[in-house]
C-alpha cells in the first residue's frame, strides 16, 4: 500500500527555489516537465520506499536521483514518507550534511 508523501519545510523551500530557477532560465514548459518528473518519482517512492539506496542507516535516510542535477533525500516513517530535501548536486556537500543532521 502506498504511503503519503510529505515535504519538510526545507524540501518545500528547495522545490520553490529549483522551480523559480528553471522558470527564469528555461521557461514554463521545462518547469512543468521538472514538476511532472518530481511527482512521478514521489509516486514511485510512495509505492516502493525501500527501492532506493540507504545512505544513513541510523536515521534511515535514503536518496533518489531526480535529475542529473537534483537528488531527493527522504525517510520512511510508519505511515508516511518524509521528503527531507531536494539537493542540487552542484552545491557544497557540507550543506547536505547540515541538512541531514538537523533532521
Amino acid at each position: 500500500m502506498a504511503k503519503l508523501v510529505v515535504l519538510t519545510d526545507v524540501a518545500k523551500r528547495d522545490i520553490e527555489e529549483i522551480t523559480d530557477y528553471i522558470f527564469e532560465n528555461w521557461g514554463n514548459a521545462i518547469c512543468n516537465k521538472f514538476l511532472a518528473r518530481f511527482e512521478e518519482v514521489c509516486n514511485i517512492i510512495s509505492a516502493t520506499p525501500r527501492m532506493y539506496s540507504l545512505i544513513h542507516k541510523k536515521e534511515r535516510i535514503r536518496k533518489c536521483i531526480l535529475t542529473k542535477q537534483n537528488t531527493i533525500y527522504y525517510r520512511e516513517r510508519r505511515y508516511r514518507i518524509e521528503i527531507l530535501a531536494i539537493f542540487d548536486t552542484r552545491q557544497n556537500p557540507d550543506k547536505l550534511t547540515q541538512i541531514i543532521r538537523s533532521k
